[in-house]
């Protein structure tokens, strides 16, 4: 799930608001890793940036992230996941060439 930051209120692509709470409150560094767009967990809502072990993409589903601690309770485990830590991740091709591609962080509205 991505977050939004609307004049300091957070939007969910849904529209709904979500305000962080203190623990989950992204730091600023974090933040400019991810190109000032913010990832939530779809499991447990929490943030996730590079400070707090990065974001896991699922290489199945469309738009499906998960934090560190929900990707280690296996809640998602039938599918792979890839980690991302920054905007520059770059994820082996499928395609048995060796070649890498980079990964765009910018996921689709829901």
């Amino acid at each position: 799930m991505i977050l939004e930051e609307n004049n300091n209120e957070y939007l969910s692509r849904d529209g709904v608001e979500r305000l962080p709470n203190a623990d989950q409150e992204p730091a600023k560094a974090s933040l400019a890793a991810f190109k000032y767009t913010i990832f939530v967990c779809d499991e447990c809502d929490r943030y996730i940036t590079p400070s707090n072990g990065g974001r896991y993409q699922c290489t199945i589903c469309e738009n499906y992230d998960l934090c560190t601690e929900c990707v280690g309770k296996n809640v998602h485990e039938n599918h792979a996941f890839v980690r991302l830590l920054n905007w520059k991740t770059e994820i082996p091709s499928v395609d048995g060439t060796g070649a890498t591609r980079i990964v765009q962080l910018q996921d689709t509205y829901r």
